[in-house]
C-alpha cells in the first residue's frame, strides 16, 4: 500500500533488499528494480524470470560475480558496481581505481549494461547526532565522487543513500544522480534515537 503511494506521486524506481521482495513489489507492478545487496548467484533461476519482466539491476563488487551475471542471467539487467564508501561491509574501497576499472570494464565487455556505481552508508546507523551523520554522509559523498572520477569512461549513474544522511542532507554534491534512502519512509525509531 505504501509503495503504491509513492507510485500515485510519481515515483517509478524501487529499491529493495532481496529478490523476494523484488518479486513481491514486480507482482504489485513495479516495473524498474534495485536489488540493493551483491548478486547472490544461486538465486539465478529466480532473477532470470524477474528480468524478464522487469528492468532489473543488480550489483556486483568482484569479477567472479560478474562473470557468473553474464554467464547465467539470460535477460538483459543493469549492474551497479556496489562502492564501500565507509561502512567496510560489502563492496570495493572507493579508492581503489584500478579494480574498479577492471569490473567497469568486465560489465562493459559483457551482454549486460553498466548502471553505474552504488553505495548504501550502513555505517551511518552508529551515529549519535545530526552534526555527525552530515559529516559522516559529506565524507562517503567526497569518496563517491572520487570513486567515479577514476573510472575510465562515461559512469551512467551515481547512487548514494542511506536513511540517516538523506534525513540532514540537504545537497549531494554535482556528481550523486540518484538516491536510496533506505526506510526512511517509515523513519523507525533506529532513526529518532540517532
Amino acid at each position: 500500500t505504501i509503495g503504491r503511494w509513492c507510485r500515485e506521486e510519481g515515483i517509478r524506481k524501487i529499491t529493495v533488499s532481496s529478490v523476494g521482495m523484488a518479486e513481491y513489489f514486480a507482482s504489485d507492478g513495479w516495473n524498474d528494480i534495485t536489488i540493493a545487496f551483491p548478486c547472490n548467484i544461486r538465486q539465478a533461476d529466480r532473477i532470470n524470470v524477474l528480468a524478464e519482466q522487469v528492468e532489473l539491476k543488480l550489483l556486483a563488487d568482484s569479477g567472479e560475480v560478474i562473470a557468473e551475471i553474464n554467464r547465467k542471467i539470460k535477460y538483459p539487467v543493469e549492474i551497479f558496481i556496489e562502492i564501500d564508501a565507509g561502512s567496510h561491509r560489502t563492496g570495493v574501497s572507493y579508492d581503489a581505481a584500478d579494480k574498479l576499472n577492471d569490473l567497469f570494464e568486465s560489465i562493459s565487455s559483457g551482454p549486460h549494461q553498466v548502471a553505474g556505481i552504488y553505495t548504501h552508508c550502513g555505517h551511518l546507523y552508529a551515529c549519535r547526532s545530526a552534526s555527525e551523520v552530515k559529516a559522516k554522509g559529506l565524507e562517503a559523498i567526497q569518496r563517491m565522487e572520487q570513486a567515479a572520477a577514476s573510472i575510465k569512461g562515461s559512469v551512467p549513474r551515481v547512487c548514494y543513500g542511506d536513511t540517516p544522511s538523506c534525513t540532514v542532507l540537504e545537497d549531494f554534491g554535482k556528481v550523486i544522480t540518484d538516491i536510496s534512502p533506505g526506510n526512511f519512509v517509515f523513519y523507525d525509531m533506529m532513526q529518532v534515537e540517532i
